[in-house]
């Protein structure tokens, strides 16, 4: 049968082009997509040509306002975020006026990018932060610092590593601002601030913090994922909890704190009351204007009290306490000493966590940074902030009388025979230069520290320095706990004593003397010395460097209060410790040597240094008041103190004497010192011209009538 027409016609349309006609276009084939589109209006939001131009408005360079840029921070491309943030230092850089205007919106803005995944934008913000943050005051600052450490510790807690390192970064900026907020909590339990960065730096180290109620539970992990850091980033880890814990312990308040404070010696003593008085004797007051001496010649009638007058013996029989002032009472102190004590706690706890970091990191950094061939400083860094750490915490447990763990000092004895081994630490090889040499007297003076306090915290106290004698004559040595048997005490000494000589600190041929704060960190360790059997090569050493430190040297008031508190602990009835400043006359001379020498200093210090100043009379009141001295010695140091009233220049004539230049207060202070030398009946005696030159300066002063007053009895 024939095909039909119709499927001629259907095969031939598939192959046939179709004719274009005259005025027609092309047709458009049956599957294209229509993309036309219909809008009332566009809106070009980036055309500058579409605003209303404002003077009034500061931009950058490239026209943008500080609206503009927090909106860039927020945009998807890295390279927007980070031009923005460049744009906010211009901008803030040229109108400085707009930081305290603009800091709620910039700080809410700019804490988001803590956790962009962006390297680089993360860099670009610390650097803004590492600016900016200096700039603003501190009280400023406070009402954003919850903010800025929520993102903080939540970049901590970040999966990328990276991310928790560059938190770590973060902090240290924050840490040198607002240390205070930093580590506000840490040792709570809660979920403060300090308490979660904390958990942050042992999550980064791969350290526990949960434990269980008794101090044998061994810690468990916080988290699961375990980091593996770099050389380079344990560093910045282990220096930022460094100083982490260095604020943490310091805002606790111990005794160590205040500048005047001698806690390594109340164990020496027989209460804590006798040594806090003793310790009040070298506390200056008169610098901060709390104590005004005005002299009355003469008391009015209705105001002459009796001078040994006691107010709560003046109260009726009724004045008492009632029950619910007492509970109140008994219940604060219970709360505050069961707060102090699980602080300790806590403390002991950290550093049975740390102790397995510790000890690994100096096990494997100790040989190539005190090594022959060492030329890298990253291993000596890590051991140094190992070391800070380490010394920061075992301080705060060792100098609390009140807690005993032997589990610390255990930990911190095998601590010390690791180091031991190196000690006295030198860094070999390499280019020596002023910061290696600083790291390198650290390490050693915190070794010296660490081993004193041991000492000090382990051993047994003397009675009397009789008991110290009868054990000598018997060849019986002081019984001292295994961990502490072994410790190189001579060695330290050796240390110490070439150190206040002068002799360790030549690299270059030159000597360099003691700062304050490395003298400061050597104080636990001269007194474990010197309170030790055969410790007066340690004081003749000490005080040699006392006489031999300037006047103007930072540390001269710290080596005046060191030995003055040597001279005065035998006039101390509680005073139990072993060590006599009259115990051999070669040690006595020293002593005596050594006072001769303060009128000098006074006169050299004259009124640039009022605080030491003040220390230096009160010493020498008391050396006089108490028969410290030789009468000798107290003949010489009164006629040294003629010219500290006035001198005779052989062209000038009389001039008068730095005394003048002291505030009234420091006078009056002088002129006690002065009296209580010239009640020696010895000393006055020979004092005839010190006596005239005092009264013959003091005529037309303020002081002259409080001098007749007190010089009556002459």
């Amino acid at each position: 049968m024939p095909k039909s027409t119709k499927k001629k016609k259907e095969k031939v349309a598939d192959f046939s082009k179709a004719k274009l006609k005259l005025g027609k276009g092309k047709k458009q084939p049956t599957n294209v997509i229509d993309t036309r589109f219909k809008a009332r209006s566009i809106a070009l939001l980036s055309q500058s040509i579409m605003n209303d131009k404002n003077d009034g408005i500061h931009t950058t360079k490239r026209k943008q306002t500080f609206e503009d840029l927090i909106s860039h921070l927020k945009h998807h491309n890295p390279n927007t975020r980070k031009d923005a943030i460049f744009g906010l230092r211009e901008l803030l850089d040229t109108y400085p006026t707009l930081i305290p205007q603009l800091l709620t919106p910039l700080v809410s803005a700019t804490v988001r990018l803590m956790n962009d995944e962006d390297q680089t934008v993360r860099q670009i913000l610390l650097s803004f932060y590492r600016w900016l943050i200096p700039l603003v005051p501190s009280d400023d600052l406070l009402p954003h610092a919850g903010l800025i450490l929520l993102f903080t510790t939540s970049a901590q807690t970040h999966i990328f590593p990276e991310i928790r390192l560059d938190a770590v970064r973060f902090l240290d900026v924050f840490l040198e601002r607002i240390p205070q907020i930093v580590v506000t909590g840490w040792s709570d339990t809660t979920s403060a601030h300090g308490a979660r960065v904390l958990d942050g730096y042992l999550g980064l180290l791969s350290a526990g913090t949960k434990f269980g109620e008794g101090d044998g539970e061994t810690p468990q992990a916080t988290s699961t994922a375990s980091v593996v850091l770099s050389s380079a980033s344990r560093l910045v880890v282990l220096k930022s909890l460094a100083t982490f814990l260095q604020h943490a312990l310091s805002i606790v308040g111990n005794e160590s704190s205040s500048p005047s404070s001698s806690w390594y010696m109340s164990s020496a003593f027989a209460s804590a009351r006798a040594h806090r008085s003793f310790d009040a004797l070298f506390e200056p007051s008169l610098a901060s204007g709390s104590l005004k001496v005005v002299w009355e010649p003469e008391a009015e009638p209705s105001e002459e009290q009796f001078v040994g007058a006691f107010p709560l013996a003046d109260a009726g029989v009724d004045d008492r306490f009632s029950l619910q002032e007492l509970s109140g009472l008994y219940t604060a102190v219970s709360t505050e000493s069961r707060s102090s004590s699980i602080r300790l706690k806590h403390i002991s706890r950290l550093a049975h966590t740390l102790y397995p970091i510790i000890v690994a990191t100096f096990l494997d950094c100790a040989p190539a940074a005190f090594g022959l061939d060492s030329t890298n400083s990253t291993e000596l860094e890590l051991i140094a902030n190992v070391v800070d750490i380490s010394r920061s915490l075992y301080s705060a447990i060792l100098q609390e009388e009140s807690f005993n763990s032997k589990r610390d000092g255990n930990e911190l004895s095998v601590l010390l025979g690791h180091m031991a081994v190196y000690f006295p630490f030198t860094a070999n090889g390499g280019k020596r230069d002023i910061k290696i040499e600083q790291t390198v007297q650290g390490l050693n003076l915190a070794f010296c520290e660490l081993t004193s306090l041991l000492t000090l915290h382990h051993a047994e106290p003397l009675s009397s320095n009789l008991r110290s004698r009868n054990q000598k004559a018997k060849g019986k040595a002081i019984q001292k706990p295994n961990s502490v048997a072994s410790l190189p005490l001579d060695r330290v000494g050796g240390y110490v004593s070439r150190l206040l000589a002068g002799e360790v600190n030549v690299a270059d041929g030159l000597s360099r003397p003691l700062t304050f704060v490395a003298y400061r960190a050597l104080l636990p360790t001269l007194w474990s010395l010197v309170n030790n059997v055969g410790g007066e090569e340690t004081v003749r050493v000490v005080v040699d460097h006392a006489v031999r430190v300037g006047s103007m040297s930072a540390s001269k008031r710290a080596t005046v209060e060191f030995v003055g508190r040597l001279m005065l602990l035998r006039t101390e009835q509680e005073y139990t410790g072993s060590f006599r400043s009259n115990l051999n006359k070669e040690i006595e001379d020293k002593f005596e040597e050594w006072v001769k020498h303060l009128p000098k200093t006074l006169w050299e210090l004259g009124a640039t240094n009022l605080e030491a100043t003040e220390v230096i009379i009160r010493i020498l009141s008391k050396l006089f008041q108490r028969k410290a001295c030789r009468s000798e010695t107290t003949k010489l140091v009164c006629t040294r103190f003629t010219p500290y009233f006035s001198i005779t220049h052989p062209t000038r004539g009389t001039l008068p004497g730095p005394f003048f230049k002291l505030p009234a207060a420091h006078r009056r202070l002088i002129l006690d010192v002065a009296v209580t030398m010239l009640y020696d009946q010895d000393v006055r005696a020979g004092a005839g011209e010190f006596l005239s030159t005092v009264e013959r300066n003091l005529i037309g002063q303020e002081e002259k009538g409080y001098w007749d007053q007190i010089s009556r009895g002459l």
